[in-house]
């Protein structure tokens, strides 16, 4: 998983690869800065990217840190970063998983008749039908809950 927080001013040339798929555009100065929230699948790094809200972000010393200790670019690569306390990693796989649903639930409500949700789904071909690919993350959490519904279907030995 990989973190970028929305309104923060990043280095373009040390997000390339993690934005790879979206288009965020580079200023003269050479950083980027995403306006929006979200998630997206990464295909050259077979990752989900989230792009978290800047209410994360404190103002320290006139610089933006995410829990009043992290600069923003130190918490990209989730999984790799010693620093963080298991609390704070838990917060942070539980925030994206609510702001993924939260999208995930928008999106699909029949009443909204709005564009502000960009999503893009991918054809794979298979065996003679065409089918929708879901993320990585749309597979886990429909395990989860199928576990939850069925915990006396399976027993083991």
């Amino acid at each position: 998983m990989r973190i970028i927080i929305e309104g923060h001013k990043y280095l373009a040339a040390s997000v390339k690869d993690i934005l790879h798929g979206i288009d965020a555009l580079e200023n003269v100065e050479g950083y980027v800065v995403l306006n929006y929230v979200g998630y997206f699948y990464n295909t050259q790094l077979h990752d989900c990217v989230f792009i978290l809200p800047k209410v994360l972000l404190e103002d320290i010393d006139g610089k933006e840190m995410v829990f009043g200790k992290y600069k923003p670019e130190d918490i990209i690569h989730l999984d790799k970063n010693t620093q963080l306390t298991q609390k704070e990693k838990d917060f942070i796989y539980e925030f994206s998983v609510w702001i993924y649903r939260t999208i995930d639930v928008f999106r699909t409500d029949r009443n909204n008749q709005t564009d502000i949700v960009y999503h893009k789904k991918i054809i794979q071909i298979g065996k003679g039908s065409r089918r929708l690919s879901n993320t990585f993350l749309d597979i886990l959490l429909s395990l989860i809950q199928f576990n939850k519904n069925n915990r006396n279907f399976f027993s083991s030995s």
